[in-house]
């Protein structure tokens, strides 16, 4: 059991569906007798625009650049 998980620069290259379940297990695997666990996303984002929508692809690596309400969703149904 881990009281803090740190994810960095890899979840840019997971879809919706793989990210939901990779947080999932990350919080299966916090210490949950410590009530201040938590887990830590740093991934850049971007600003939520008509012309862009909730997420921008960049086509030369194939990441995902989200936006804060399109990471809000996805930590929501994560049970985040």
């Amino acid at each position: 059991m881990y009281d803090c998980i740190w994810i960095q620069h890899i979840i840019i290259y997971l879809k919706d569906d793989d990210l939901i379940e990779m947080l999932k297990k990350c919080s299966s695997n916090l210490n949950k007798d410590n009530s201040k666990s938590m887990i830590i996303v740093k991934e850049n984002i971007h600003d939520t625009d008509e012309d862009f929508g909730s997420y921008v692809v960049d086509n030369n690596d194939n990441s995902v650049i989200r936006s804060v309400e399109h990471y809000k969703k996805v930590f929501e149904q994560a049970g985040l």
